[in-house]
């Protein structure tokens, strides 16, 4: 099951321009242009097509599977990935930077997309758009679109530290960035309340129970990765930092705030076979 709107959360992004509008497409976001046929009520005509994708590149291997598992948990809907494929991905580098366009006719859906994260982009739209045929296969609405983001950092901020998220959480999260096209999640991983991230060189460091593992880590960076969204791991110091304190007070201090004194350099320097009597040298 998808989340897409489930908790309190944090969008930065800038918008720019009139964007295209039409309720019966319902697009999130707007796209910039939008061409066709709509009929009197504003509907586009659709056509049927069946659930088969092009994946020619290798290079696209991890979006075109992301894009089939979605369409999967959505829609319901399984496609087959051949070479000539009703969704037909097009590399055109004569776009413009962090721009796609979909040509969808009466017999294909032509994608057109200069790199990963607008190909990315554009399959996103291609989810909000279909709609599954009782008969097999899938609608889409006829029509020419151009879209663009109108800055590269749109960004989604989840406070870990302070309201900790079951792992499966984390996944969610990058679903709705990739279907809204977000491109920046962005984790506060450690504050005060809390230090969610595991430590091999300080393992007293992480929070008991509202810690992640290294392999969920991993995980989350596949699968953030094979989505077009780039992770923005946040670690504060030198304040907002009791767990660091707390834990391993000879080497960060005892004042609440990782600072310059006497104790945390008489720790930490002998590690590098050091002592206090080099900290007129710092």
């Amino acid at each position: 099951m998808l989340l897409l709107l489930a908790f309190p959360l944090t969008l930065t992004a800038c918008t720019s321009g009139k964007k295209a509008e039409d309720a019966t497409l319902g697009l999130i976001p707007a796209p910039k242009e939008v061409k066709g046929k709509p009929d009197k009520n504003g509907k586009f005509p659709r056509g049927d097509y069946p659930a088969t994708i092009q994946n020619a590149e290798r290079s696209w291997n991890e979006s075109i599977n992301a894009f089939c598992d979605y369409s999967k948990k959505l829609h319901d809907t399984v496609f087959t990935i051949s070479e000539e494929g009703a969704i037909r991905i097009v590399w055109n580098t004569g776009l413009a930077s962090g721009e796609y366009r979909l040509e969808i006719t009466k017999k294909q859906a032509n994608l057109l997309a200069s790199d990963l994260d607008d190909l990315n982009h554009g399959l996103s739209t291609l989810l909000q758009l279909m709609k599954k045929r009782d008969a097999g296969g899938i609608t889409l609405p006829i029509l020419e679109m151009t879209d663009r983001a109108d800055c590269s950092w749109r960004g989604m901020m989840v406070n870990l530290a302070r309201n900790w998220h079951d792992f499966s959480f984390l996944l969610d999260d990058v679903d709705m960035c990739y279907y809204d096209k977000i491109s920046i999640l962005h984790l506060h991983f450690t504050d005060s309340q809390s230090y969610t991230l595991p430590s091999d060189a300080y393992p007293d460091l992480p929070t008991q129970g509202k810690q992640y593992t290294k392999e969920q880590i991993r995980e989350l960076v596949d699968y953030a990765q094979a989505r077009g969204v780039l992770l923005m791991p946040e670690i504060d110091i030198p304040g907002h930092c009791e767990p660091f304190t707390q834990a391993y007070p000879k080497l960060f201090g005892i004042n609440g705030i990782i600072c310059q004194h006497e104790d945390t350099f008489g720790f930490g320097w002998p590690v590098a076979g050091l002592g206090g009597r080099h900290l007129n040298r710092i």
